[in-house]
C-alpha cells in the first residue's frame, strides 16, 4: 500500500507541473472567485436606453441561480449576527464597510425592509465611517486617487464631473465594477459601461469584486513558487511573469493591475527591483516614521509589513541611503510587537500558518535562512486552498493559493530526500574507507556538513557539488583534527594533512547519483587546491586561526560589536555582488558564494538543537516506513497500545530513533506480567513475509539480554535491525515497503 502510494505519487508528478506550467502560461489578466456582492451592483443597473429593464440581465439570472433554497438571501441571519459586528477582529473587517454598510442599510429602509436600525452596535460602525472621514478632506476625494475610490457606491452626493477624472484607462474605478457600476447609474458613462459589459461577458452573468489583477497574481505565483522549493520547473513561465512586472513599473511603484491608479507596497516579491527598492520605499513611508501599504490607512497590515521586511533585508546595500535601513527596523520592530501580543490576523489574508512564516522570518535573518531549510518551513505554513483573502468580499485566487503547489513541492522534497539518503551512504561510506573517524570526524560532524550542502544545492543536477562541499568541510575537520594532535611532530602532522588532501583529489566519486567527468574533476581539484592552503595556514606556526584573522583584520575584531557590523556590512556586500553585479560570473555561480557564505552565517547563529531540529525535518527518514514498522512489530500487543505508541512517535517527530526506543521500553515494561508473551518470531512476522530483510530479522530473535524476556529481546532487536537496513542504509527498499503495506492493508 505504501510502496504504491509513494510510486503512484512519483509517476503523477510530471503531469501535476505540466498542469501547473499550463494554467500559468494560460493565465492572461487573472482569474478570482466571483463577488455576488459586486454582481447584485452591476444588476442594479437599468437600461441606458431609458427604459425600466436591467442592463445586465444574465447578472439578474446568476443571482436568481444562487440564491437560498427559501428565495431569501438570508435576512434573519443578519439580525442574528448583527452583534457580532463590534466582536470579530478589526484584522478581518472588509474593506470599506464602515463606509458601504450604512448606506446598503438605508437603501434596504427605503425598500421596505425589516432591518434593525435601531441596534446599538450600528453606532459603533458609524462612528469608523466618521472617523475614517477625518482621514481625507472631502474635497481631496475628487483630485487624489486614494482607496476610497474602492467605496464611491458608499458616498452619495460626488461631484462626479470631477471624480470621473480618477477613472482607469479601463474605464473603471478601482478595476472594481461595484463602483464601477454605482458611477454608471449616476453618469451613464461610456467608459464604464464598457469595462462592466466586457467582465459580465468574461464572468458569464457574473463579476468578481476586483479585474484584471494580473500584477498581483503574478507576483503572488513567482513568489509561492519560489518558497516552494519548485521555481525550477518554471523558469520560463517565472521569466515572462517578471519581464511582465518590468514592463509596467513605475517610480510611483505597482498595483494588483497595470491601470489602477492606487498604488500600494504590498508586492512579495518587490525584492526583485533592487534598482527601485529605495525610492519605492520611500513614497510609503509617512510623516510619523511608519511605514504604510496605502496613505491613511485605518490599520496596519501584518502581511505587507512581512512582505517589506523580507525586501528591505535582500536589499539593504553598503553604498545606499537610510530608508531601507529605516524600514527594514520599523518592520522588524512591528512584527516583533505583533508577535509579542499575539495579534498576527492579518487585514488581506485569512491564514493559519501567517504566525509560523513570521516568525521564521524574525527568528532566522535572511543572512542565515538556507534555501531548503526554508522550503521545509514553509510546507507546513503554506495554506493552498484554505487560504482566503479578504477584500471588499472574501475571496479566492486559485492560481497561487492551490492544492497542487503543495502537491508538487512535497513530491519534490520526498524524491530529494531519497537522493539524499543515498549520497548521505556514499559519503559515510567515504569517510569510512578513508578512517576519518580517527582524526576526530564523528557521523554527527558528517551528517551536519552533508546537511549543510543539501540545504544550500537542493537540486537534483548538482549532487557532485553537494558531495564535494560536504567531503571538503569533512576534511577540513579532519585536518584541523590532525593537526592538533599532540602524539606526533610538526612534520608528521602536515605529512598526514597533506595524504588525505591526496586521497581526496585522487580518490573515485562513489557518489551513486552524482555521475563522473571532467566537471567533477575540476571541482575537486580547485577543492583540494583550497584544502592545501587551509594546511598552511594551520601549519604556518603554532598561532590559531582566530590570531591569524585578528592579526589581518585589526585589534578591532576584539570587539563584538565590531565584529557583528562588519559581518552584517560584507554581508551586504556580498548580496549586492549577487543581485546587481554585471561581471562576468554568472548568476548561479555568484549565488554560490552566497549560500556557502550564509551556511557559516547559519551555523554560527543556531545553537546545535536547532540544527539538530532542521535536520529532523528533512529527515532521511519516510513517516510511512516508520509507521508500517511499528505496526508490523506491534502487531500482537493490541490496538490500545499501537496507537499510543503511534501518537507518541508523531509528537516527538524530531527525535524519532530515541522517541521509538523509549516507547518501546514503555510499552514492554507495561506488557511484562502478562501471559500473552512469547518468543515464536511468526507471531511478529507472518510466514507469508519471505524476504531476505525479514530472515535478517529472524536472526536477531536468538539474541539475548540481561532482565529482559525472549519476546522483548526480539522486539527491540527486530526494531533496531529494521530501522538499520531501511533508514539508515540509505536505500529505498521498495519491495519491503509493499510487504508492510499488504501485511495491513
Amino acid at each position: 500500500m505504501f510502496g504504491i502510494f509513494l510510486k503512484d505519487e512519483q509517476s503523477g508528478m510530471p503531469e501535476m507541473i505540466d498542469a501547473i506550467g499550463t494554467a500559468l502560461r494560460s493565465m492572461g489578466d487573472g482569474e478570482i472567485s466571483i463577488s455576488a456582492y459586486d454582481t447584485a451592483w452591476v444588476a442594479l443597473v437599468k437600461s441606458l436606453n431609458g427604459d425600466n429593464t436591467p442592463q445586465f440581465p444574465s447578472c439578474i439570472d446568476w443571482i436568481a441561480r444562487n440564491q437560498l433554497l427559501d428565495g431569501s438571501w438570508g435576512l434573519s441571519f443578519i439580525s442574528e449576527n448583527m452583534w457580532r459586528l463590534t466582536k470579530d477582529d478589526d484584522n478581518w473587517t472588509l474593506c470599506g464597510f464602515e463606509i458601504i454598510f450604512p448606506m446598503l442599510l438605508e437603501k434596504a429602509k427605503n425598500l421596505g425592509v425589516n432591518i434593525p436600525l435601531d441596534d446599538p452596535t450600528l453606532e459603533a460602525i458609524y462612528a469608523k465611517r466618521e472617523l475614517k472621514f477625518t482621514k481625507i478632506p472631502r474635497d481631496a476625494l475628487h483630485v487624489v486617487p486614494t482607496t476610497f475610490l474602492l467605496s464611491i457606491e458608499g458616498m452619495p452626493g460626488l461631484d462626479w464631473k470631477r471624480q470621473c477624472k480618477l477613472q482607469c484607462p479601463d474605464g473603471s474605478f478601482m478595476s472594481s465594477p461595484a463602483p464601477t457600476a454605482y458611477a454608471l447609474m449616476q453618469t451613464g458613462d461610456p467608459k464604464c459601461f464598457e469595462f462592466l459589459d466586457r467582465v459580465v461577458s468574461k464572468f458569464n452573468g457574473s463579476v468578481p469584486f476586483v479585474y484584471p489583477i494580473e500584477m498581483f497574481e503574478r507576483l503572488w505565483a513567482v513568489d509561492r513558487l519560489e518558497r516552494l522549493g519548485i521555481s525550477r520547473y518554471f523558469k520560463s513561465e517565472i521569466k515572462d511573469y517578471l519581464d511582465y512586472i518590468y514592463r509596467n513599473w513605475t517610480e510611483e511603484g505597482l498595483a494588483f493591475t497595470k491601470g489602477c491608479l492606487v498604488k500600494d507596497i504590498d508586492g512579495p516579491w518587490v525584492s526583485a527591483f533592487c534598482d527601485c527598492m529605495a525610492t519605492m520605499s520611500l513614497l510609503f513611508e509617512n510623516d510619523d516614521g511608519q511605514f504604510v501599504c496605502y496613505a491613511r490607512q485605518s490599520n496596519q497590515s501584518v502581511t505587507a509589513m512581512y512582505n517589506l521586511f523580507r525586501a528591505a533585508n535582500q536589499t539593504t546595500f553598503p553604498d545606499d541611503d537610510h530608508i531601507l535601513r529605516r524600514a527594514k527596523s520599523y518592520t522588524r520592530g512591528f512584527l516583533r510587537e505583533r508577535r509579542a501580543t499575539g495579534q498576527l490576523n492579518d487585514k488581506w489574508i485569512i491564514s493559519e500558518g501567517l504566525p509560523g512564516e513570521v516568525g521564521y522570518g524574525l527568528d532566522f535573518p535572511w543572512e542565515a535562512s538556507m534555501p531548503r531549510i526554508e522550503t521545509r518551513m514553509y510546507l507546513e505554513q503554506y495554506g493552498g486552498s484554505a487560504d482566503v483573502g479578504i477584500g471588499k468580499v472574501l475571496y479566492r485566487t486559485n492560481l497561487f493559493s492551490n492544492d497542487m503547489y503543495l502537491k508538487v513541492a512535497k513530491a519534490d522534497l520526498r524524491k530529494f530526500q531519497r537522493l539524499c539518503r543515498l549520497e548521505w551512504h556514499s559519503l559515510k561510506r567515504w569517510c569510512g574507507k578513508n578512517n576519518l573517524e580517527m582524526y576526530g570526524v564523528t557521523r554527527q560532524s558528517a551528517l551536519r556538513a552533508y546537511f549543510l550542502a543539501a540545504a544550500s544545492n537542493f537540486e537534483p543536477s548538482r549532487a557532485a557539488e553537494r558531495l564535494a562541499w560536504a567531503r571538503t568541510a569533512v576534511l577540513a575537520e579532519a585536518i584541523s583534527g590532525c593537526l592538533l594532535m599532540s602524539s606526533n611532530t610538526h612534520d608528521d602532522r602536515t605529512m598526514t594533512a597533506e595524504w588525505l588532501v591526496g586521497e581526496f583529489v585522487n580518490s573515485d566519486d562513489d557518489n551513486p547519483a552524482s555521475g563522473r567527468g571532467k566537471k567533477n574533476s575540476r571541482v575537486t581539484s580547485s577543492l583540494g587546491y583550497a584544502l592545501r592552503d587551509l594546511i598552511d595556514i594551520h601549519a604556518s606556526g603554532n598561532a590559531s586561526v582566530a590570531d591569524c584573522l585578528r592579526g589581518a583584520n585589526g585589534e578591532n575584531m576584539d570587539k563584538i560589536d565590531d565584529l557583528d557590523r562588519m559581518v552584517g556590512f560584507e554581508m551586504q556586500e556580498l548580496a549586492q555582488c549577487v543581485f546587481q553585479s554585471c561581471s562576468s560570473i554568472n548568476r548561479e555561480t555568484r549565488q554560490t558564494f552566497l549560500h556557502v557564505t550564509k551556511s557559516y552565517y547559519y551555523v554560527a547563529l543556531c545553537s546545535h538543537e536547532t540544527i539538530e531540529h532542521h535536520i529532523s525535518k528533512d529527515s532521511v527518514v519516510p513517516t510511512e516506513i516508520i509507521r508500517g514498522l511499528l505496526r508490523l512489530v506491534f502487531v500482537y500487543v493490541g490496538k490500545d497500545a499501537q496507537n499510543f505508541l503511534l501518537n507518541k512517535y508523531q509528537r516527538n517527530r524530531c527525535h524519532v530513533r530515541e522517541k521509538v526506543e523509549e516507547s518501546l521500553h514503555l510499552m514492554l515494561n507495561a506488557q511484562r506480567n502478562k501471559n500473552c508473551m512469547s518468543s515464536d518470531p511468526e507471531l511478529l512476522f507472518p510466514s507469508s513475509l519471505k524476504h531476505n530483510h525479514v530472515r535478517r530479522l529472524r536472526l536477531c530473535l536468538h539474541t539475548s539480554h540481561p532482565m529482559a524476556t525472549p519476546i522483548q529481546v526480539s522486539i527491540l532487536a527486530a526494531l533496531q535491525e529494521l530501522w538499520k537496513q531501511v533508514c539508515w542504509a540509505g536505500q529505498w527498499h521498495h519491495s519491503l515497503v509493499v510487504m508492510i503495506g499488504e501485511a495491513f492493508e
